[in-house]
């Protein structure tokens, strides 16, 4: 079961504001339309904390953890297979990957300390997982792509004995891997192309996690991939491609402030 935190120890993290009924309110959804990038880090995929402290990364099939403060990076061991995704949850304390084999299998670990990491933590049904609520805005949610050929997505809800159960209704998604949350649960974030096959950031927000989400809003036109949402929807993470390295299709974490 994913450690439960107290509110005190979040003051300095996403999605933190509070509507008038003392629950999160969804942030408001607006164009990323600076065109100024911080590049952070070479890597293939990657998932950052809310409070932009950690990520992880995969680069050559080889995962890491990266410190945003001087960007110094640790090996970590998650297995003998190659992550073919990354989630991390809000706190930083627990990891949802899906791995390179035949089927891809969704895996999770629980990080015990710097560059350790307890795999095999239980995980719910399905292929990929994007990054999950927080569990201090009540019981963590996490949307689920159940198969890497369907476009079908599950939300699931981990009950106070660990275990994920379904929530709702599985809802078709046009996206790349499986959607993003913020920490509040009320929007999530993603990749895909429109009806023309331009490619794009789009992210679609909730009233509150008992509500469909609404239709998508393009935060950003462009080939940005695994896209997430820190600071209260300020800053957008993704990952583009880098021209130093188009022959090795090798791309960068970039970091785009409103």
């Amino acid at each position: 079961m994913l450690a439960r935190f107290s509110l005190l120890a979040l003051l300095a993290g996403c999605d933190l504001a509070l509507g008038v009924s003392g629950q999160p309110d969804p942030c408001p959804l607006a164009k990323f339309a600076n065109p100024n990038q911080d590049n952070v880090v070479e890597a293939d995929l990657f998932s950052i904390d809310w409070d932009q402290q950690l990520a992880v990364i995969q680069r050559g099939g080889i995962a890491y953890e990266v410190t945003l403060t001087d960007k110094s990076e640790t090996l970590i061991d998650l297995g003998p297979y190659s992550p073919a995704s990354l989630a991390l949850a809000p706190e930083g304390g627990a990891l949802f990957y899906a791995v390179s084999i035949e089927p891809l299998t969704l895996k999770g670990a629980l990080r015990r300390g710097t560059a350790e990491w307890q795999l095999d933590a239980e995980v719910p049904r399905g292929t990929f997982a994007g990054t999950p609520s927080a569990d201090a805005f009540g019981p963590r949610r996490v949307l689920v792509r159940m198969l890497s050929y369907s476009t079908t997505i599950q939300e699931y809800e981990v009950d106070e004995h660990g275990h994920w159960e379904t929530v709702g209704e599985p809802f078709d998604f046009a996206g790349d891997l499986a959607p993003n949350l913020t920490p509040n649960g009320l929007t999530m974030v993603y990749s895909a192309k429109d009806s023309l096959g331009q490619p794009g950031v789009y992210a679609a927000s909730r009233d509150d996690v008992d509500s469909p989400f609404g239709k998508p809003f393009l935060l950003r036109a462009g080939a940005l991939q695994y896209p997430q949402l820190c600071g209260k929807c300020q800053q957008l993470y993704a990952l583009v491609p880098n021209p130093d390295l188009a022959s090795t299709n090798r791309s960068v974490l970039v970091r785009f402030d409103r």
